[in-house]
């Protein structure tokens, strides 16, 4: 007996005789195949749970719906890519590296042109402030890199040592500021103990700063297996304890203190090399939490 089958695309309808009943039919509008309906042949439970793309018929009857216009629905935009929190965090480590990196620069032109305007034993007042001025931007970008820093991942176990470099740093800065603003304003003050004091606090305020810093780049490179960056920064380390270790064995003497201007260059190159190595770890080699 011939079936009337209704194609599921262009829901034209189409007269199957028997004679193509156990075969394909294709629709003659939109060459659509179609599987006439076979009642004969019982359903199988393995087709049914085989998963198939193809369109089938279906036979329609006296109480079915009349056929409706194919509705098109427009795909759905792809969702927003977000990263994780952790490759969040280290791309928030890796811009505080970046600020510091800046401060270094700034700082090894600073030292150099105190070297070349103003050499050892020629220091003058103007001098002086103009190196306050100048090294003020300077300090604010290596406590803003710490401070940013503090939101490394706690897996690392450096959290505690940035916080404690950036709270050494505000102190370091601060000191030093107030000690540079006095000598300038009221250099002939008979506060000299006090300001011997307090440059010595500030010294090593800042020699325990960098220590820890240094101490959380060893622990991020460790946490990364980026075992040369953990080396490096202890090596930088033991160059910023020469720093007060010579002042305190030379004293003020003229002769040595272009060993300590060249000791501040000599750090503030190490310092460029270990950050940009530390940013280059966190941003190619970047393990979840």
């Amino acid at each position: 007996m011939p079936q009337q089958l209704a194609c599921p695309n262009c829901r034209m309808m189409v007269t199957v005789l028997e004679t193509a009943a156990n075969g394909p039919v294709l629709c003659p509008t939109c060459r659509l195949q179609m599987a006439p309906v076979v009642e004969e042949e019982p359903i199988v439970a393995e087709q049914e749970e085989r998963a198939t793309t193809a369109m089938v018929a279906v036979e329609l009857g006296a109480d079915a719906p009349p056929p409706r216009a194919t509705v098109l629905v427009e795909a759905a935009p792809p969702p927003e890519w977000a990263p994780t929190a952790a490759a969040q965090a280290w791309t928030t480590v890796a811009r505080a590296l970046d600020l510091q990196r800046i401060g270094a620069v700034a700082a090894l032109f600073l030292v150099l042109l105190a070297v070349t305007v103003w050499p050892p034993g020629h220091e003058t007042q103007v001098g002086s402030l103009v190196m306050m001025i100048a090294g003020s931007p300077i300090a604010l970008l290596f406590v803003a890199g710490r401070l940013i820093g503090c939101q490394v991942p706690l897996a690392t176990g450096a959290r505690r040592w940035m916080a404690g470099a950036c709270v050494g740093t505000m102190v370091a800065t601060v000191l030093a500021l107030t000690v540079s603003a006095v000598d300038v304003l009221a250099p002939n003050e008979p506060i000299d103990r006090v300001l011997l004091a307090a440059r010595w606090t500030a010294l090593g305020a800042w020699l325990l700063a960098e220590w820890a810093f240094l101490c959380a780049l060893a622990r991020i490179g460790r946490f990364v297996k980026r075992p040369h960056l953990a080396a490096a920064s202890y090596m930088t380390g033991v160059v910023v304890s020469l720093i007060p270790a010579m002042w305190l064995a030379l004293g003020p003497a003229t002769r040595f203190l272009t060993v300590m201007e060249t000791t501040g260059a000599t750090l503030c190159v190490l310092y460029l090399v270990v950050l940009s190595m530390a940013r280059r770890a966190v941003m190619t080699n970047t393990p979840d939490e």
